[in-house]
């Protein structure tokens, strides 16, 4: 009989996370799965003193799931992660197909084979969705739980408008699989998905194709860099927003205060060693 280990975040995303675990764990005593679950406690090791288990599932947003992924790949641990989707944007799931409602995805759970998905590392981290740094990357970071649970996504919406006010270009330094270039950045994007807020950056981008998906815009005027925006969204490619595919990146600045982000949490400083680990996660979706 499987023996599966749930690790939620009971303040992921606008839905009452209680009932959503519930009708997990419905799902899985009907069908006769052994379930050990566990809130998850950020300052501690989910799986410190957690033995006899054969799959991991997580509950929560991006942020939760590159969590246990972090502490799974730094211990080793190499089972098969299944996910039911109750953060915000859910942008690792979304690209996966995994259902967004959690009865759905805890089915899903069960029917479908394990597939192996590639994962980011960036300096000694890992990523599943996206690492970012420059303008409205790290609004996920700054934006209030409370306001991200009542108001959604437009929540990040509120909280980038007023980071408007402090743009500013990143002088950067970047070593893409040996081939070096510069560029003065607004802000810069690394995928091992293909989404960020929902919104599709990474063209093309597949879960298991060896490869980041890299996108930087280019500081530029205000309204240009604006119209640029748009237009590479709606599919035209302006030329101050740079779209390359690397296995290994190098990237330095000379400023010392850039932040960075991780799926929606604080991201490492630079400089910045980044790489696509092929294969690194089995996932069940």
């Amino acid at each position: 009989m499987p023996n599966i280990l749930l690790l939620y975040n009971r303040k992921s995303g606008r839905q009452n996370s209680r009932r959503c675990i519930d009708q997990v764990m419905s799902v899985f005593a009907e069908r006769g799965v052994s379930v050990q679950s566990q809130c998850i406690d950020f300052g501690s090791d989910p799986f410190e003193g957690v033995e006899n288990i054969d799959s991991v599932v997580v509950a929560g947003g991006d942020g939760t799931i590159s969590y246990v992924v972090n502490k799974m790949l730094k211990r080793g641990i190499d089972l098969p992660l299944g996910i039911i989707p109750i953060g915000t944007a859910n942008d690792f799931a979304t690209m996966l197909g995994i259902p967004h409602t959690p009865r759905e995805a805890a089915l899903h759970i069960l029917r479908v084979p394990v597939r192996r998905v590639d994962c980011g590392r960036v300096n000694r981290e890992f990523f599943v969705n996206v690492f970012s740094f420059g303008a409205f990357t790290t609004t996920s970071q700054h934006t209030p739980e409370a306001h991200k649970r009542r108001f959604g996504r437009l929540a990040y919406v509120a909280e980038g408008a007023r980071e408007l006010l402090a743009l500013r270009p990143i002088p950067l330094v970047v070593v893409s699989d040996g081939v070096q270039f510069s560029v003065n950045a607004l802000m810069a994007l690394v995928f091992n998905g293909c989404t960020a807020g929902s919104f599709p950056l990474a063209r093309g981008a597949k879960p298991d194709d060896g490869f980041v998906d890299v996108v930087i815009f280019e500081k530029r005027g205000f309204l240009r860099q604006v119209w640029d925006a748009l237009r590479y969204l709606c599919g035209a490619n302006p030329r101050s927003v740079i779209s390359l595919r690397s296995r290994h990146l190098q990237i330095t600045t000379e400023l010392k205060d850039v932040d960075t982000d991780a799926d929606g949490e604080r991201g490492p400083e630079f400089p910045l060693d980044v790489e696509c680990l092929p294969g690194a996660l089995q996932i069940k979706g």
